[in-house]
């Protein structure tokens, strides 16, 4: 499937990868003949008086004499000669003139998914459906044929990584999701925008445009929210998926900063955030900045304030299909509020936590949780994480009590155990089975395991399974 990305993409850019054959060389003289035949043909529509020509007329001969036709017909001479020149030789055409620009806009530079992630040896490593594109295009004067892996990683050095965002910044049009998750977001972040600015300062009064569909920032140690706002906010007018995982928030300034950020982004339609510590904070803002707001998947972490209220704000009209809210003030009771019930109804997936110390026992609890079930609908699914203290006979026991709930219900539970080997799973799965004859083991879907009993529905994910990862979609 990956190589078949990486030959789409390829195909998409008309790329030549550089080789010592002879027809590669042939290649190479021949893409070099065009630069200089495109160099020509710029040089006399260099002058004003060409460039104030309007697209429509350039391209439009029908009632031009013959004098000036020749001038003219330059702009599809040159469009021809741009599809022929690989994505490189383009991106270096378009700094020539506004005419060459202009046609090169016809032929957007668009990047496939890119991940740029920090390993444990200090070294990062690129990610991406086409890493060649990356590596012989965006940054060729810089040799990684040796850095490219079997897999498609590219092993990079930080000031690589710097380079290629600053690159991006300059020379790309599109770039379809952008994944930081390195020790140096904050630096990657300020390169890109730094070089944006200053492309943007040499070519006013034109402004240098560059869409990004999807953002993934994963956070680290140090505390780069202000360099990650900056980046959000560089992006509102496009991004639809934000995803920040692993945010750690300092102080109440960068948290409205943040936030600020993200409600400027009109056209989200998915957004996570969860910390790495408890934000003290984020409830300020963050019910505010989610407001009308058209978000279908919303996924909240490690907010401690955030109550039932703030719950009901972010959920009252909102088109939300999937909804998961791990905080330490949202419990099932903050479900069956009166303001929250009828956006349950409208759930595909609904996710919650149980701590270790989650009371199995609990009839009144037990009957909240039917309760949530029964107020989705029927085909929609509920994602449980549940903590166990790694033992066998608990994780069995937990097992059972969902499995009980699935059956009154009639609705499907996805269940995480978290917190436990998977050796201790197999062995909680075995003997929930033996003790309990009417539990049966249904089949394998992916990487969990479904149980029943009844009408019961149980998947159980393995240690390394998230939900979502068996979908096709994701």
């Amino acid at each position: 499937m990956a190589s078949e990305n990486v030959h789409a993409t390829l195909s998409y850019f008309t790329m030549m990868q550089p080789s010592t054959s002879s027809s590669c060389t042939a290649a190479k003289h021949r893409r070099r003949s065009l630069w200089r035949l495109a160099k020509r043909l710029i040089r006399p529509i260099g002058g004003p008086q060409t460039l104030t020509i309007s697209p429509k007329v350039a391209f439009d001969c029908g009632s031009i004499e013959s004098s000036q036709r020749c001038e003219q017909l330059v702009p599809p001479v040159l469009l021809n000669v741009f599809e022929q020149l690989n994505i490189y030789d383009r991106i270096r055409l378009r700094q020539i003139s506004h005419l060459s620009d202009f046609l090169c806009t016809t032929i957007p530079v668009r990047l496939p998914p890119m991940k740029l992630q920090s390993a444990s040896n200090g070294e990062l490593y690129l990610l991406s459906e086409a890493p060649e594109l990356i590596a012989y295009h965006l940054i060729p004067e810089i040799d990684l044929s040796e850095a490219i892996g079997d897999d498609g990683t590219v092993a990079l050095k930080h000031w690589h990584a710097e380079l290629i965002l600053r690159r991006t910044a300059r020379r790309v049009d599109h770039v379809e999701h952008l994944w930081l998750e390195t020790s140096i977001n904050g630096l990657l972040c300020a390169a890109f925008l730094k070089e944006l600015q200053e492309t943007n300062t040499d070519s006013k009064p034109y402004q240098r445009k560059i869409t990004l569909n999807k953002l993934t920032v994963v956070g680290n140690k140090k505390s780069d929210l202000e360099q990650v706002s900056k980046m959000i906010c560089c992006f509102s007018a496009y991004v639809e998926q934000l995803r920040l995982r692993h945010m750690r928030v300092e102080s109440s300034v960068q948290s409205r900063d943040l936030w600020t950020a993200i409600s400027m982004c009109r056209r989200l339609r998915q957004f996570q955030y969860e910390t790495c510590r408890y934000d003290r904070h984020s409830h300020f803002f963050l019910s505010d900045a989610l407001a009308n707001k058209n978000i279908c998947t919303l996924e909240l972490g490690g907010v401690e304030e955030l109550c039932s209220v703030d719950l009901a704000k972010l959920t009252e009209n909102r088109p939300i299909k999937h909804l998961s809210v791990v905080c330490p003030k949202i419990t099932c009771d903050s479900y069956l509020e009166d303001s929250v019930v009828s956006a349950l109804s409208q759930l595909d997936t609904l996710l919650i936590q149980c701590e270790v110390t989650y009371a199995l026992d609990d009839l009144e609890q037990r009957q909240k949780v039917a309760k949530v079930l029964q107020n989705m609908k029927a085909e929609a699914s509920l994602e449980v994480v549940h903590v166990v203290d790694n033992h066998a006979a608990q994780a069995a026991r937990i097992m059972s009590y969902w499995l009980e709930l699935s059956r009154d219900t009639n609705r499907k539970v996805m269940l995480k155990l978290s917190e436990i080997s998977q050796d201790r799973i197999d062995q909680a799965i075995g003997r929930l089975i033996r003790k309990c004859e009417n539990v049966l083991k249904a089949a394998f879907r992916g990487n969990s395991l479904l149980l029943t009993r009844g009408n019961g529905r149980v998947h159980v994910l393995d240690k390394y399974t998230w939900f979502g990862d068996d979908d096709d979609n994701c």
